[in-house]
């Protein structure tokens, strides 16, 4: 019998962390492919090795930059061509004698592209996307407008995904949950052993001093790529973060960069605690540290926080270009 080789499909770095806590084997049985620079980051920055297929999106950046509708589409076509080669190729290089299982986010372009060549795939969790029943009716509708077929659907409803796991954040909607896999995430945790844990912080790139800074800190603000997706500019940003920082003594705040930030801010609050390991807030949850407050402006983080007093959500209301932008979000 073949020893299996899992593909890993994901992007996030929430859904990374379910991942390897699920598979204590990952560094040896895993390849991941990946195309977004902040998952990038975790790799390059991680002190356990593992196989990766990395592929940059600035090639199909450039495609979708074409004003050309026509061209843009020959330019498409061609790129996903490509694509689906290049895949294929290391792929098979990495897995070449071993049968494969595949992981991850089906949505993503990786898995689209190759959805012809999968048979079997299992969806792993990336936040509260994988509960909205609004979300499933509207994708079901502008898929029927499209005329594919069914195998083709994403969001784990094609007949190839055979299962979807889920953390259990909120009631599973009805189209998916006879194939959802709930998992304590939280008790899978306490279950493993100290060396299993500190595997799971190396991969992060996390020190074991972190957890006492961590620990130390009444107020935990997580914050959001406001820079990044380009939602604010920098300036914007330091504004914004004074001015929610006000209500709090910095001395008693650590800053949680997101996962995706690429701006650590250390120079405009010199004073503060910058945390920027990309592990996900979820996994303070499982390390049993509690806060008396977690602060954000809109993070969906915080939906389901069971280890502060308090939550702060500020909304998308402090600044009016992100109320123009998403709409008022409030908790």
């Amino acid at each position: 019998m073949k020893e299996i080789k899992k593909v890993v499909f994901l992007e996030s770095a929430y859904s990374l962390l379910l991942y390897i806590m699920m598979n204590d084997n990952f560094e040896k049985d895993s390849v991941f492919v990946y195309h977004g620079k902040s998952a990038n980051e975790i790799f390059e920055h991680s002190k356990i090795n593992v196989e990766t297929i990395y592929i940059p999106r600035e090639e199909y950046i450039d495609v979708t930059k074409i004003k050309n509708l026509f061209k843009r589409k020959i330019a498409k076509s061609k790129y996903k061509k490509y694509l689906k080669a290049k895949l294929l190729d290391s792929i098979k290089e990495k897995t070449n004698g071993y049968k494969i299982e595949y992981f991850g986010n089906d949505n993503e372009v990786e898995p689209k592209i190759l959805w012809d060549e999968i048979e079997k795939f299992t969806v792993i969790e990336d936040g509260w996307s994988n509960y909205r029943s609004d979300h499933f009716e509207a994708y079901l509708k502008r898929f029927k407008n499209k005329f594919k077929k069914k195998k083709d659907l994403k969001r784990g409803l094609s007949p190839k995904v055979k299962k979807i796991i889920l953390s259990g954040l909120t009631e599973v909607p009805e189209i998916i949950s006879e194939k959802t896999e709930i998992v304590d995430f939280k008790k899978l945790w306490k279950e493993k052993t100290e060396i299993q844990k500190q595997k799971i912080y190396n991969f992060f790139g996390m020190q074991a001093a972190d957890i006492e800074k961590i620990s130390r800190k009444k107020v935990i603000f997580l914050s959001q790529p406001l820079e990044e997706d380009e939602s604010l500019t920098h300036e914007e940003t330091v504004e914004l973060y004074k001015k929610i920082f006000k209500n709090y003594n910095e001395s008693d705040i650590l800053f949680k960069l997101h996962p995706r930030g690429i701006f650590t801010y250390k120079d405009e609050f010199p004073e503060m605690e910058i945390f920027t390991s990309k592990i996900p807030f979820q996994i303070f949850e499982y390390m049993g540290v509690y806060f008396d407050t977690v602060a954000t402006i809109y993070s969906t983080a915080v939906w389901d926080i069971k280890n502060a007093r308090k939550i702060d959500f500020f909304g998308t209301k402090v600044h009016p270009k992100l109320l123009a932008q998403f709409g008022n979000i409030e908790k």
